[in-house]
Parts: structure tokens; sequence; C-alpha cells
């Protein structure tokens, strides 16, 4: 006996639907591929519309910052030289442009971007200089580095160096937009180069410059970026061997032996015959030029076991010492 199943298949049938669409590929309605497309449009126009209020707000700023930096060398008197210069500057500022007025505000944002001109246009060296000045950066540069002459100080000495007259001694008179003034009692001929050592907290600083005037005992001499930062020490020092004799305050003989690093204001010796202290008193005795040895007194600061040597600062060095130490430092 055969049995035979018959499917009824009645109306609303949810499994008869579900197979309906199953054997039609689950066929949507047209328009709901609208409603995505609509959907994706409104998405990609939130985001065109985000990109271009984010690009209009960011040329806002950089149009604000332009007009400050305007208001401020405006009214600051500059020149309308000076004021291209200043123009031309900003397309060496490397931060974002909404910050471009930082140029007259700050000396870093200056200096950086000054460096960067001056690499490619040298021409324009003295410009920047009395620019630094005039905008007041160098007032809130004090007590850092140097990089222009525009941040020097008056009363700040100075050791000048000129071809073929000996280092003289100077002092920082005043400054201006014009120039340095120098007191010195050295005469130097104007319009040529010369150099100016300083020293200050930060280390050892050289200016190569030219004299614009000179007259008596006061010069002036040209503004310049071009400042080299030699040193981190007060002093410059130089590494050499030069002979020198040791005495203690103990009463032990003199002993000779070798300084291996000198400057104005110490030495490191070579005198392993000794068993030096730190804070010991000694005198050395060397001559720097081959003239009349120089005896000058100091105290251990350090012992350096590395080499067997010994840092000696100078306690009472003159000026003419100190000028003799110079002469073969820089030599």
């Amino acid at each position: 006996m055969r049995f035979v199943f018959l499917q009824a298949r009645f109306p609303g049938d949810p499994v008869n639907e579900f197979l309906g669409y199953l054997s039609s590929g689950f066929e949507k309605d047209p328009w709901e591929y609208v409603a995505i497309l609509v959907f994706l449009g409104v998405i990609v126009a939130l985001i065109l519309l985000s990109i271009f209020f984010s690009i209009r707000r960011y040329r806002k700023a950089i149009q604000a910052a332009r007009k400050r930096l305007e208001t401020l060398i405006t009214n600051q008197g500059l020149d309308l030289i000076e004021q291209e210069v200043v123009r031309k500057l900003t397309r060496f500022f490397r931060r974002k442009k909404r910050y471009l007025d930082e140029i007259g505000i700050l000396p870093a944002a200056f200096t950086a971007a000054s460096r960067r001109m001056l690499a490619k246009k040298p021409e324009y060296d003295e410009t920047l200089a009395r620019l630094r000045l005039k905008l007041g950066l160098a007032a809130k540069s004090s007590g850092r580095l140097i990089h222009s002459t525009a941040e020097l100080a008056a009363g700040m000495p100075l050791l000048l160096h000129a071809t073929g007259i000996k280092i003289a001694r100077g002092m920082v008179a005043s400054i201006d937009q014009h120039g340095v003034a120098v007191k010195t009692a050295q005469i130097y001929p104007a319009d040529s180069p010369i150099m100016m050592e300083l020293r200050t907290r930060q280390g050892c600083f050289v200016i190569n410059t030219r004299i614009v005037s000179a007259q008596g005992e006061a010069m002036l001499v040209k503004h310049t970026e071009k400042v080299e930062h030699l040193q981190k020490r007060g002093f410059f020092r130089k590494r050499l061997k030069l002979p020198v004799t040791v005495i203690t305050q103990n009463g032990t003989e003199p002993e000779d032996g070798f300084i291996m690093d000198l400057s104005a204001g110490g030495a490191r010796i070579h005198v392993p015959q000794l068993d030096l202290k730190p804070e010991q008193q000694v005198s050395l005795s060397f001559s720097p030029d081959k003239k009349k040895p120089l005896k000058l007194n100091g105290r251990v600061i350090r012992l350096i076991e590395k080499d067997s040597t010994v840092s000696v600062q100078f306690t009472d060095i003159s000026k003419p010492a100190e000028d003799r130490i110079m002469h073969l430092v820089l030599r």
C-alpha cells in the first residue's frame, strides 16, 4: 500500500514565504537600494562639509595670524624694506602657518626662521639683526644663548682679534639699530674685519663682523646674526702638551710635568709623581709663549683617574697673564 502525503498551501504561511524568497534569490524592493544610496550620500556630504569648514577655519586662522603680524610690524615702526624682509622671513617658518605671528613675538621662532633664510639669502644678515632689535626680541632673550649682536648687553667684556693687531680688551658701550658701539684702547682701521669673543654663563661665543667706523677709543661694529657658540664652558680651552713645574704648599720639592689642557680659567695637568688631593693649593710655573714664565696659584678641583691627570682652577690670574694664555689658546 502506498501512502501519498500532500502538502497543503495556505496563504500567509511563513514557511511558504521563506521558500518563495529562497527560490527568487531574496529579491529586494528597489526603494531599499534608493534608501541605502541616500544614506551614503548624506554621510559623504557631511564628510565633505566637515573638510570644507576645517579648511575654511584654517585659512581664517592663517589670515588672522598674518593680520596680527602686519599690525605688529606696523606698530614697531619698521620701514618698507624691513617690512618686506619680515614677509620674506615668513616663507622660512616651519611651524603651522596659523602661528605665523610668532616670528615677531618669540625669539626662538625668529631665530629658527632667520637661520634658514640666511642659509639661502646671506645678504639679509645685518637687516635681520636690526629687525630682532626693533621687534623687541633681543630684550626677551636676556640670559639665554646669544644668536645675534642685537642680543649683546652694555657692559659686556670682549676680547678683540684683528689681523696684524695684538689681542685687545673691549667692552660693549651701547647697542642701537646702527650697530654695536665698543670701547677699547686699541686703535682699529674703519671698514676692516674683526672677531669679537665673549663669555657668558652659557659659554664662549665668537662673532665675526666688520668695523663701520672708529674714532679714538670708540668704534662702531656692524650688526650680524652670525654668532658661533664654540664651547659651553666659560673659557676657551685648548688641548696641548706644555711643560709645567708644580709646587705644593706642604714643603715638597717642585715637580715637573705637563699641561694637557689649558684655558684662562685653569689647566689639566699630568704630574703622576705628586699625590694631589681635591681642594689642595698649588702653584704652577709655565710659559705659554716662550717668554718669561707665568707663576699662577690655583686649587685642585678634580682628579681624573682615566688618564692620571688633575684639574686645577686658577685663583688669582691677572689680566696680562690671561691675555698671554688666550693668545696661545686662540692661536
